[in-house]
């Protein structure tokens, strides 16, 4: 087989919409090309008639189709974005102004007095989070994840629960275990959860809970039960 046999566009009907005379001719030719155009009804109306190949006008339409609804997805992605972004700006979760609770909680308990003085980035995520509900960066940036959070008391715990780790690494940076990894959640961590929970809320919780964030639940329930009475 030859090459220009193999590069050769293959041919579909071609039909004048005037007289409807159809003949085959390649799907893709230009605008210049005489095949496009029906000479007798072109000669008779005084001005060119372009055959119409229906094949390719089902196919321009499916494109366009697709085309528009590409688009349309790509507005909403956008106008999402931009609604997250806008709320990200407010810092506002469950009526909760993240960026004015961190420093009420480091004006109000005396435990975090050494993170006083220090600007604190507090910036709000709308992602999934990967089920955290935050997280902390050094001792200088806390980040909420907005859409993990369940309530107004959730949120003040999660941004307690990172000043504590602010406050870790600030006063005596990251304990290690013998192995020489980080220990995120220890026994020194517990302890100062529980204090600044005391100091905040008037809730005295035992530290003694293996996993962190069932600590962090019972914080949060005792809050609503005192709140209850």
């Amino acid at each position: 087989m030859s090459d220009a046999k193999k590069k050769a566009s293959p041919r579909r009907r071609w039909a004048c919409p005037t007289c409807e005379h159809t003949h085959l001719a390649p799907g893709g030719m230009r605008k210049v090309n005489l095949l496009r155009y029906c000479v007798p009804c072109s000669q008779q109306a005084g001005k060119l008639i372009e055959r119409v190949c229906a094949a390719a006008e089902r196919k321009r339409s499916a494109g366009k189709a697709r085309s528009a609804v590409k688009q349309s997805a790509k507005r909403k992605r956008v106008a999402g974005k931009r609604a997250a972004h806008k709320a990200a700006r407010s810092r506002v979760v469950h009526g909760v102004n993240c960026r004015a609770e961190v420093a009420r909680q480091i004006n109000k308990a005396e435990i975090f007095a050494p993170l006083r003085g220090r600007r604190i980035t507090t910036e709000v995520d709308w992602r999934k989070g990967r089920g955290r509900l935050g997280y902390a960066v050094g001792s200088w940036r806390i980040v909420v994840y907005g859409n993990r959070a369940r309530s107004a008391d959730c949120v003040r715990q999660t941004i307690t629960h990172e000043l504590v780790h602010c406050l870790n690494v600030r006063t005596e940076g990251w304990p290690e275990d013998l192995g020489g990894r980080r220990i995120v959640h220890g026994e020194r961590f517990k302890r100062t959860l529980v204090e600044a929970a005391r100091q905040l809320y008037r809730v005295d919780v035992g530290w003694a809970e293996r996993a962190v964030w069932r600590l962090d639940s019972k914080i949060v329930a005792a809050v609503q039960a005192r709140r209850d009475r």
